[in-house]
């Protein structure tokens, strides 16, 4: 019986040895990326904090005495369900977020060669590409190395408002954020702490205004392209 399996599982010194540690390393993994900001320390949280789990599905005895018919869609649903298919959609959220999803962008966007923002790009040392989406509504974000902006943006903000967005979103070519916004997403969906502790994207999103301010040694042009977007 699964009843017997857990009481089994949770009495056995060295089972729950293996279970204390590998939570505990999951929390300082997650510690620790609160403050370095190092995604791989996420995803070994990640992976430290789901083992427990797996290490019991495995151990599972699926016994069910008479119906032993019913056998076969234990063992699939408990073993296979939780040891294969989230680690496979672990494995395909990473690849959506590493290359799907800014090759859809991508293709969505037209390229633009903008002079004014290639001469952001130098005068902050960051190698980007500007892509313009065909969507009315005011959009901003970057992808990898790509920086999106979309057309009602282009007709809505002026020359400065536009020029604190894309340093805005510059900051994050430079940090890698998307991928770091992609991956605390996910992990704050899967981890059983990562509730527990906010987000770093917050912190990310301050840091690339204060870029933007000091770039433009100014926060009015940031401040009313915000103004903006929130009455639209």
């Amino acid at each position: 019986m699964i009843l017997e399996s857990t009481v089994a599982f949770v009495t056995n010194p060295e089972k729950m040895t293996f279970v204390v540690l590998s939570l505990l390393t999951s929390v300082v993994l997650l510690l620790l990326w609160k403050y370095t900001n190092k995604t791989w320390m996420l995803y070994a949280h990640l992976g430290f904090a789901l083992a427990p789990m797996f290490y019991f599905a495995s151990s599972i005895n699926c016994s069910l005495g008479v119906i032993k018919s019913l056998l076969g869609y234990c063992t699939a649903i408990i073993t296979k369900g939780i040891l294969y298919i989230l680690p496979l959609a672990m494995a395909g959220a990473f690849v959506a977020g590493r290359f799907l999803i800014p090759k859809w962008y991508s293709r969505q966007g037209k390229l633009l060669e903008s002079k004014s923002f290639l001469q952001l790009c130098k005068k902050t040392e960051i190698a980007a590409k500007l892509y313009v989406l065909d969507k009315a509504k005011l959009v901003a974000f970057a992808f990898a190395d790509k920086v999106f902006v979309s057309v009602g943006m282009f007709e809505t903000f002026s020359r400065k408002e536009l020029e604190a967005v894309m340093l805005h979103e510059l900051y994050h070519v430079k940090t890698h954020s998307s991928w770091t916004k992609f991956s605390d997403s996910f992990v704050h969906s899967f981890s059983p702490f990562a509730s527990f502790f906010s987000s770093n994207v917050k912190q990310e999103e301050k840091k690339a205004d204060a870029f933007a301010r000091r770039v433009q040694q100014t926060g009015k042009y940031l401040s009313s392209a915000r103004k903006k977007v929130r009455l639209f």
